[in-house]
């Protein structure tokens, strides 16, 4: 039995579950398939003896509503999804959770961020940027940016731009240096974007308020306006590095930190555009 106190174990467990009833719901795709087959073949015989006696029609309609009602208990419907809803909106829910992890784990790290490659906390670090890049969730982010700011194809752009800054200069200070540069004249762009699309008064915006005025669901609401906190973190860390001062993370570690910010930023707001149009 998973420890009720681990989170981790209890959230990977969830969707260890989902798998396996959804592959137990699949195996009983073919006796479905056949229960179709014969309600098909019923519905026309229904058909003929309603024309030939109504009243027979009438007492065969009561067995055949208690069978369906006998369905609908052994066999409920699935559960039906608003996939564009469910997608968004549960992706950016993990990655806020991994976002958070990720930077309790630098956080962790030696001031100097040069602990032995073999330390548990460098083999996670590690893992988890192999992760980001197996899921291709920078290039998701991106796809987020031209779907959130659909009029302003410069966002979207510039979040190329830096991206493809950032995957030059590893290794080559003054390429950093210019990548930084990128990357946070993004943010500063993609923030703006943010607050013009909340309202034309933005010179006082807060995120709690951008979050109230985009329409975001009050329940991940916090989650949203969080994400100000996060970019302050991520514009203190570029900046960092564009100056040399001894940045405590490394360029690609505050690129993954700012892939995650933008795919949560706009996945919570799509989510809430989605939702919106579901109902």
């Amino acid at each position: 039995m998973t420890d009720p106190n681990d989170t981790a174990r209890r959230y990977a467990a969830y969707f260890e579950e989902w798998l396996k009833r959804d592959e137990e719901q699949r195996g009983l795709r073919p006796l479905v398939m056949n229960l179709l087959s014969t309600a098909t073949w019923q519905v026309g015989a229904m058909d003929t003896i309603r024309r030939n006696s109504p009243e027979m029609a009438r007492e065969l309609n009561g067995e055949i509503d208690r069978n369906l009602q006998l369905f609908a208990t052994m066999l409920p419907l699935p559960v039906e999804y608003n996939r564009d809803y469910t997608t968004i909106a549960s992706s950016t829910a993990a990655v806020t959770s991994n976002a958070n992890v990720f930077q309790t784990l630098l956080s962790l790290r030696p001031a100097d961020f040069q602990p032995a490659p073999s330390s548990d906390i460098q083999i996670q670090i590690d893992g988890y940027q192999k992760l980001v890049e197996e899921q291709e969730r920078a290039a998701e982010a991106g796809r987020r940016v031209a779907r959130l700011f659909p009029d302003f194809p410069d966002v979207a752009a510039r979040f190329i731009a830096a991206k493809d800054a950032v995957a030059g200069a590893r290794g080559n200070p003054a390429a950093e240096e210019s990548a930084a540069f990128a990357t946070r004249t993004f943010l500063d762009k993609f923030q703006g974007e943010l607050f013009s699309k909340a309202g034309k008064a933005v010179e006082n915006m807060k995120w709690d308020r951008m979050a109230e005025r985009l329409g975001v669901a009050p329940s991940v609401r916090d989650a949203l306006a969080e994400q100000e906190q996060v970019r302050s973190g991520l514009i203190a860390g570029l900046s960092s590095i564009g100056k040399r001062r001894g940045p405590s993370s490394s360029l690609n570690e505050v690129w993954i930190r700012v892939v995650d910010h933008v795919y949560v930023v706009c996945g919570l707001v799509l989510a809430a555009t989605d939702r919106a149009g579901s109902t």
